[in-house]
């Protein structure tokens, strides 16, 4: 099904986004608190795509634009964080 580089490509973001995902699930399930979330996920958000923006700028491969990534990125922290914790479920 994964033949050419495009699809391999895709399918290694998928698999690091779920393992990323999952790190953060694990961490964040312990935070009672939103505003705790608030700063760790937006953190993590922001922390882990520029990790993957230096490691594009390494190896010479062009990347998106970093300012509307890593807001986007922030704005993942904040949906991450409006996640009820898994404590009070």
């Amino acid at each position: 099904m994964i033949r050419n580089g495009t699809s391999g490509g895709f399918a290694f973001a998928a698999l690091a986004g779920f393992l990323y995902g999952g790190l953060l699930a694990l961490v964040m399930r312990h935070a009672a608190r939103f505003f705790a979330r608030f700063i760790f996920g937006t953190l993590a958000g922001v922390v882990g795509y520029f990790c993957v923006h230096i490691g594009l700028v390494a190896r010479h491969i062009p990347p998106l634009p970093l300012v509307p990534m890593l807001a986007g990125a922030a704005f993942f922290g904040v949906i991450v964080a409006c996640v009820p914790s898994a404590r009070r479920i």
